[in-house]
């Protein structure tokens, strides 16, 4: 569910509404949370790093064992975020797979959510990365909820972007260490991971700015029209020979997340017309309205997208830069 009744300018200069619970979903009052003296809000990054002191084990099963600070027993890490799995299920029952390693071309089976995971994280890197997945959880409500009518003054939803991002860096991390990525039905994404290097991104949210091809985009088709269905899908981005992954795209709500994990990205065909860390998601561009709004720490403008549904049509209308 969404988390405030807060109305929506870019800057929130109204005395009164400055103790209301802040719109991130911390429970906090805004102006002890997220809301900067300027009046405008910013959401500060998750600290997702595990908690000292470090262990000095690396357990060979979790894909972050590099660093050298995991605990003894792995968990079951599921491909998406469980808590989006479990929600899928609770509209449709038993959830539809497709394009798994073990299935032939064209077949759909049907699953719970505990059939779609994987041994691939320790518990203690597991628990530290869990409130990137609460996050995300959050997200997919929320973009649920534009297609309701807005109340009485609006509703705003904060996130920062950098959780987000990262959140879709694990989901892309966890599929590649299942093994279960494929470049078409039958081919496999052979990668190792476990080096330093794209796995520091999920703990410094700053190392993305080393390049501006990195990082979260909205995909917005030429129309600007995209169908919601209620399935979650996942495609790895990779070079011609699957040897170097340059990404990945998740799409759920009708909506076309990217991640681009390395300057390669930028070749990527599906790249063309998508946003670059967007400002947000409007239902509508008056007053009332429905808004998800990303907090960004780089210094940049970014796009607003407004948003209007017309039955499983999305129609994605981008604005200038704010």
């Amino acid at each position: 569910m969404s988390d405030s009744g807060l109305a929506v300018p870019k800057k929130l200069d109204d005395a009164r509404l400055r103790n209301v619970p802040c719109p991130c979903g911390r429970g906090r009052p805004a102006k002890k949370c997220c809301l900067q003296p300027n009046g405008e809000f910013f959401v500060k990054p998750l600290d997702v790093r595990p908690k000292p002191p470090g262990t000095g084990f690396a357990h060979e099963g979790c894909y972050l064992s590099a660093y050298h600070d995991c605990s003894d027993k792995l968990c079951r890490e599921h491909y998406v975020s469980e808590g989006i799995l479990r929600a899928l299920e609770a509209e449709g029952g038993l959830l539809t797979v497709a394009g798994l390693p073990w299935q032939v071309v064209d077949e759909i089976s049907s699953l719970p959510p505990t059939a779609l995971a994987a041994r691939v994280l320790c518990e203690r890197h597991n628990a530290s990365l869990s409130p990137l997945d609460a996050a995300a959880l959050r997200l997919f409500h929320a973009v649920q909820e534009l297609r309701q009518p807005p109340p009485p003054g609006s509703a705003l939803t904060l996130f920062s972007g950098h959780d987000i991002e990262r959140w879709l860096l694990k989901t892309l991390l966890g599929i590649l260490a299942a093994g279960i990525a494929q470049v078409e039905q039958g081919r496999r994404i052979g990668t190792v991971i476990g080096d330093v290097g794209v796995t520091d991104l999920l703990f410094d949210p700053r190392l993305w700015d080393a390049s501006p091809a990195l990082g979260m985009y909205l995909a917005v088709p030429d129309d600007g029209m995209a169908v919601e269905r209620g399935q979650v899908v996942f495609h790895p981005i990779v070079d011609p020979s699957a040897r170097e992954i340059h990404g990945g795209l998740i799409t759920f709500r009708g909506f076309d997340l990217l991640i681009g994990t390395s300057v390669g990205i930028a070749r990527y065909s599906g790249l063309k017309g998508a946003l670059h860390r967007p400002y947000g998601l409007y239902s509508n561009f008056g007053l009332p309205r429905r808004e998800i709004r990303f907090s960004w720490a780089d210094g940049r403008r970014h796009r607003p997208v407004q948003v209007a549904f017309t039955g499983e049509d999305v129609c994605l209308r981008p604005h200038p830069p704010r």
